[in-house]
């Protein structure tokens, strides 16, 4: 595991998952966001009672970060178990379409 910077957002990246050719990844810090404290300074959380502009900003600092288009990018909400969530191509158009409507 290595730290990757660019431009103050800071984040995490596996050497075994960076060998897979198609896969872009990367496992936040707390640094490089525009959130105020107690969301201080890179959260995502969109669930939480931070400024949601303040979040979508975090959002679009880290997907730059990682030279990610926002067109891209496949949310799902965080859980913490052991289940592998399976994504094909019918699953990110749906996710496409839900995007645009």
């Amino acid at each position: 595991m290595h730290l990757k910077d660019k431009d103050g957002v800071q984040w995490l990246q596996f050497n075994n998952l960076s060998s897979q050719e198609h896969l872009i990844h990367g496992f936040t810090t707390r640094n490089g966001g525009v959130s105020h404290p107690p969301f201080s300074s890179l959260n995502m959380g969109k669930s939480t009672s931070d400024d949601q502009d303040k979040v979508e900003e975090n959002y679009n600092r880290i997907l730059s970060a990682l030279d990610v288009s926002m067109r891209k990018r496949f949310m799902t909400r965080q859980v913490h178990s052991d289940i592998v969530f399976y994504i094909d191509e019918s699953e990110l158009l749906r996710e496409m379409i839900r995007i645009i409507l």
